[in-house]
């Protein structure tokens, strides 16, 4: 079962923008029992490494055992502490322990790490553990899954959709392709079961946004109802929304941290009513009383 920590919000942002810039590896590595490549752990990683340090992200791999196979756990991480993680296991085969035993968890990673990166490749080596006269099953194709938990996510912020439902409803008796099915129904601009906000609101937020005010947008978020802010909150134009959204966010939280600094001037004996919005200044007052 894929673990996660308590919030994957800018975790999922970043490795969906990840998985637009990486490239599928170029099939650089001969498997000596098959007459065809494939690519290797190595530019596996060599594709997957400079785009995840780019936006934020770093992979770790831990190797152990479940009963008598081989495991492997793969865990994404975010630089904002954020995290997700898998762990599969394969049956361990061969006679000559270390060389099978290090060939097989070097499919694995490679593997797992194409998965969760969204990399096809061509499963040339899928034998590993087993011996020259064994390998007589044919190459199918190795495709990462079309959508993982992380994916899911976006997708489900995408559609203002109520996220910890759906992972609840997954981790429990739900799959995620049953999950995607229910999701891609839905409309793709904003969710027409949410209250939607007018045009006034749709304004202040736009100019709230161009004018970076970071305690404005926390204010618009603490003063509208959740399922309106969900539904602002996906109104962007198509192609801007994880932009946009990264924006919202980063504006919030700091907005957040200009609130509590606000309280606690106004608790002082500061008066700070003149350089806040009437909207900021009802709710700074009420918080500082």
């Amino acid at each position: 079962m894929i673990r996660t920590s308590n919030e994957i919000g800018a975790l999922a942002t970043a490795l969906s923008e990840a998985q637009g810039k990486i490239q599928n590896p170029s099939k650089d590595a001969s498997n000596p029992f098959f007459k065809s490549k494939y690519a290797d752990l190595a530019e596996v990683l060599n594709v997957v490494r400079p785009v995840f340090s780019e936006v934020g992200l770093s992979v770790v791999q831990f190797p152990s055992r479940i009963e008598n196979n081989i495991a492997l756990t793969t865990r994404i991480m975010h630089k904002s502490g954020e995290w997700i993680e898998d762990t599969f296991d394969l049956a361990f085969q061969g006679k000559n322990i270390a060389q099978e035993a290090g060939s097989t968890i070097s499919y694995m990673r490679r593997y797992a790490l194409a998965s969760a990166a969204g990399i096809f490749q061509e499963d040339n080596d899928g034998n590993l553990g087993k011996s020259k006269t064994e390998n007589t099953a044919k190459t199918q194709p190795l495709q990462a899954p079309k959508m993982n938990m992380v994916q899911l996510e976006v997708l489900a912020d995408k559609k203002g959709a109520d996220w910890a439902k759906i992972k609840s409803w997954v981790e429990g008796s739900g799959s995620i392709n049953e999950a995607i099915a229910q999701l891609e129904s839905r409309a793709d601009v904003t969710n027409p079961e949410l209250p939607t906000f007018d045009d006034a609101l749709k304004a202040h937020f736009d100019k709230t946004i161009a004018d970076s005010d970071a305690l404005e947008m926390y204010v618009i978020q603490r003063n509208t109802d959740t399922a309106i802010f969900t539904n602002l909150y996906n109104s962007f134009e198509q192609g801007t929304k994880v932009k946009f959204k990264k924006i919202v966010d980063e504006l919030a939280e700091k907005g957040k941290d200009a609130f509590e600094e606000y309280i606690k001037l106004t608790q002082e004996g500061h008066n700070t009513e003149d350089e806040v919005s009437s909207e900021a200044w009802a709710l700074i007052k009420s918080e500082a009383s």
